[in-house]
This record gives C-alpha cells, sequence and structure tokens, in this order.
C-alpha cells in the first residue's frame, strides 16, 4: 500500500498546477493599469493569490528525493530524473522554440533576410523559452537535485539549510537593489532552499503533521489573508520604483504566503474531489504544454488585445477576460495530456508506454506488493 504521504504529494501537485497555469493565464502585462485605478489593485490580488505554486513544486520535489534517492546512487538517480523529466521537457521547449523563433527565422531567410536576422530571432527566441517561459522550471529543478545529490552528507544540517536560506535571501534583497538581473526565473541558487525544506518535511512528516493538525484553519486563513495583502502591496511598491519583475516569486512576502498556502493544503487533507483530475499522471504534462497555448493559442481564439483596451477594462471585464483565458487553456491542455496518456507517445508527458495487452497462452507475472508500492512511489516521483 503506498505510503499516506503520497495523497498529499498528489493534492499539492494539482493545486499548484492550477495556481501556475491561473497565474499564466491571468497575467496580461506589468505596467497595464494604474496605482490610482481600482482594476490595479483587483490586478495584483489576483495575480498574489495563485502566486504559490512554483514554491510549493519545489518543495514537492524535495520531498520526493527524500523517498527516493536512498533506493540509488546519486549517479543513477540524477540519470533517472534525466530520462523522465528531461526528456519531454527538451521536446516541448524545442517545440515551442520552433514556433517562436527557427520557424519565423526560416521564413524571414526565405524571403531574403540576412542569414545575421536569422540567427538572432533564434537566439532571442531561446533565451526567452529558457529563461523567461515557464520552461525554465526544470532546468533549476535538475540543478537543485544535482546540488542535493552532491550535498547528501549536509542534507540533515541546519546551518546547511541556513545557508541555502541566506543564498534565498539574497535573490529576495536583489528585487530591490538589482545587482543581477532580478526575474526569478534566473534565480539558480534562489529555490535550491525549497526543495532543502521539502526534505526535511519528508524527515519530520509525523511531528509537522501533528503540530499543524492543532492549529484552527480559522488561523491558517487569517495568515495567508494577511501574507496575500502583504505581497499585494509590496508588488505595488515594486511597481512605483519600475521594478523589471513587480510580482517576483521570490519577494519576502510571497515567501511567506506560499509557505502559509503550502501549510494550509497540509493541513486540509482532503481534497477527494481533486481526484478526477489524476494529478499524478496528468502534472508535468499540463506544466509542459499548457505555455505554448497560453502563447500560440489564446491569441488564436481570442485575438490579440491591445493595452489601451486591457487599460479601460472593469474589474468585472478583467476577471471574465481572465476565467476565460484560464478555462480554454486548462481545459484544452488537459484533453491533449489525457489523449497523450493512453497512447504511444505518452513519454512526451513522462509516463511509460501503455502495456499492451498479453495473450492468455501468456500470463501476467505476478508482482509482489512491495514491488508494486516502490512502482507507483517511482511513478510519483
Amino acid at each position: 500500500m503506498a505510503k499516506p504521504a503520497y495523497q498529499f504529494v498528489d493534492n499539492i501537485r494539482c493545486i499548484a498546477m492550477l495556481s501556475i497555469v491561473t497565474e499564466h493565464t491571468s497575467y496580461i502585462g506589468s505596467y497595464v493599469y494604474t496605482p490610482d485605478s481600482a482594476t490595479f489593485w483587483a490586478y495584483l490580488t489576483s495575480i498574489q493569490l495563485v502566486k504559490f505554486g512554483t514554491i510549493s513544486f519545489f518543495i514537492i520535489a524535495g520531498f520526493l528525493f527524500a523517498e527516493n534517492s536512498e533506493r540509488y546512487r546519486a549517479a543513477d538517480y540524477l540519470k533517472r530524473r534525466i530520462h523522465n523529466i528531461f526528456k519531454p521537457w527538451l521536446f516541448w521547449s524545442l517545440a515551442f522554440l520552433s514556433i517562436l523563433a527557427i520557424i519565423p527565422a526560416i521564413i524571414h531567410l526565405n524571403s531574403g533576410a540576412s542569414l545575421k536576422l536569422a540567427i538572432s530571432t533564434v537566439w532571442w527566441g531561446a533565451k526567452t523559452v529558457y529563461l523567461h517561459s515557464n520552461y525554465w522550471f526544470i532546468i533549476n529543478f535538475l540543478f537543485c537535485t544535482a546540488v542535493l545529490l552532491l550535498s547528501k552528507n549536509m542534507i540533515r544540517s541546519w546551518k546547511f539549510g541556513f545557508a541555502l536560506f541566506l543564498l534565498t535571501s539574497f535573490y529576495s534583497v536583489n528585487v530591490y537593489t538589482e545587482w543581477i538581473m532580478p526575474l526569478h526565473t534566473m534565480a539558480i541558487f534562489g529555490f535550491v532552499f525549497f526543495y532543502w525544506l521539502g526534505v526535511q518535511i519528508n524527515l519530520h512528516l509525523s511531528k509537522i503533521d501533528e503540530f499543524i493538525t492543532k492549529i484552527s484553519r480559522r488561523w491558517f486563513v487569517l495568515l495567508i489573508a494577511i501574507t496575500v495583502f502583504l505581497g499585494v502591496q509590496e508588488a505595488a511598491y515594486l511597481y512605483s520604483v519600475k521594478s523589471i519583475d513587480p510580482i517576483n516569486t521570490l519577494r519576502i512576502s510571497n515567501i511567506i504566503f506560499s509557505l502559509s498556502a503550502f501549510a494550509l493544503i497540509l493541513r486540509v487533507k482532503n481534497f477527494n474531489w481533486l481526484s478526477f483530475l489524476q494529478p499524478r499522471k496528468t502534472t508535468y504534462g499540463i506544466s509542459l504544454i499548457h505555455y505554448i497555448l497560453v502563447f500560440s493559442f489564446l491569441p488564436l481564439v481570442m485575438g490579440e488585445i491591445d493595452i489601451r483596451t486591457l487599460a479601460s477594462f472593469s474589474i468585472m471585464d478583467m476577471y471574465e477576460y481572465q476565467f476565460t483565458r484560464f478555462f480554454l487553456v486548462y481545459t484544452l491542455t488537459f484533453v491533449a495530456v489525457k489523449a497523450l496518456q493512453s497512447s504511444n507517445l505518452s513519454w512526451m508527458i513522462g509516463l511509460k508506454k501503455p502495456e499492451k495487452v498479453i495473450s492468455e497462452a501468456f500470463p501476467p507475472i505476478q508482482v509482489s506488493a512491495q514491488e508494486r508500492r516502490i512502482a507507483v512511489e517511482t511513478e510519483a516521483a
């Protein structure tokens, strides 16, 4: 029987992915609205409410790392991660790069443009895909995995965790100082702390669970309300100083908010209504595909809307626009992932090919409960 923690993992995965798709479809520009409009504050609130997904995914990654890494040598574990995660990521990121830059570059060449222009177009596309779109996540994830594998002898050390926290804090301060490019997608050391934190949650899960169970859900809701308010205020200040990334994931207020949201989900536990979304089998596929639809599908279906039109939206107009974008992207992505899941192309979303029906002349091999548990846990990782 699978460990109880895996229900918690599936719940976090599903809710975190819903939040990330909502964020990507709700984002309509950094400087569309002005602080003197009510729509400005409603817009910031709509983004802040779903800004916990990225940090939650790193925590979950660390949790699963602690659960599975002991079974393999460091090199073998990293190899498995690359095989199951990197190959689908490479396919979809290259597909996005092709749509964004490679195909346009070829069209430019055929129309008489210079080779230099074509190369610069592809280079711009590569930076956009791997540094500024959602495809940055797997690069950072594999980096965090490598760091923890190389530091396994220190993984239980709180001093090591504090050092990682200081690295994260550097990026939080850098949002204001801009010593280096203040984009969380380029914060290569910024998320290792949350990966390490997931390991600690795994190692001390029973104590943590016992502690948060004693806390009323109302206190969690109050804490989240306060941290959402602080997150909106911090983002508004960063807007006022024309920050490059005013809704940066590594803002101090957003870190506290994300950890509070994570704790609340862990506290609630029961999200059985999410089971029909099959988070264990669909989450990674949705992560890989949805951003391509945000970029290429939404403009075709909903048309390009200029900044002046967006700026004239009322609060209800904006929320309707955001919800429509989310509904279209999530629904179509989910359908695509389900179709791939049951086909020979299931490797594109990180799943093994469906097993073929075996003739009755060759009875199925009996698998022990222990082997079945390991297989389930490996897939969950």
